[in-house]
């Protein structure tokens, strides 16, 4: 896997490796929320959720990024 950039590292240099750090970051916040919901934990905090946001704004602009690299590879937008 190629490195991260400084901004997002979620974005790497190669398409494939942004779309495996991306989905591995869905599938934690995904797992957390499970935990929390059959764990009758309390809502998440106002800082929580701030950073639940942050993650998910990390995650779209991966995504976002991989699919420009794979526009601009000639695959299909």
């Amino acid at each position: 896997m190629n490195a991260p950039t400084d901004l997002n590292p979620l974005i790497c240099d190669a398409v494939a490796d942004t779309l495996f750090t991306a989905s591995c970051a869905v599938k934690f916040l995904a797992r957390a929320a499970e935990d929390r919901t059959h764990e009758g934990t309390d809502s998440l905090s106002s800082s929580e959720s701030a950073g639940e946001a942050f993650i998910l704004n990390c995650i779209a602009a991966a995504l976002d990024y991989a699919q420009g690299q794979h526009s601009a590879e000639g695959g299909e937008a």
